[in-house]
């Protein structure tokens, strides 16, 4: 029965991760999570992203998904709410790169996608084994560029 109701806590707290009221979502579950030792990695994870975000604990919260990211290592959304938490510390290199593992793991993560087109990912250079700033890919990107915007 305990468990059933986590289920429902946890779809819960989701809703409001994606509504992005993560205070609400961080009351949901800091009861059941401080109360029971054992739950759910992607449960844990996302109380973690909460906590960083709107209990601003960041580096408890970052620790909190990076375990849960650990435990579940094939979980997109335990990517994604590591991301959060990574973005929450302004440390957007490693939220894109929790971003982009989670993309691997679910290249149609709808969430992702929408973070980093928030952040504003940078295009791959057009000649990829050069460095991004050669004057080759430097020439090239800005012609690509004005063609696009045509």
């Amino acid at each position: 029965m305990a468990e059933k109701n986590m289920v429902i806590i946890k779809l819960q707290a989701w809703k409001h991760v994606i509504a992005e009221e993560y205070h609400l979502a961080l009351q949901l579950l800091q009861g059941p999570i401080l109360q029971k030792k054992k739950h759910n990695s992607e449960t844990v994870a996302i109380y973690g992203a909460c906590l960083a975000i709107a209990g601003n604990k960041k580096k408890e919260g970052i620790h909190i998904c990076k375990q849960a990211a650990l435990k579940s290592p094939k979980n997109a959304n335990i990517q994604f709410l590591l991301g959060l938490a990574f973005m929450t510390a302004e440390l957007r290199g490693r939220a894109v790169e929790a971003f982009e593992t989670g993309l691997e793991i679910d290249p149609s993560h709808k969430l992702i996608n929408k973070a980093l087109e928030e952040l504003g990912r940078r295009q791959r250079p057009p000649i990829p084994f050069l460095p991004r700033s050669h004057a080759l890919n430097i020439a090239l990107g800005r012609k690509i560029h004005a063609m696009k915007n045509r």
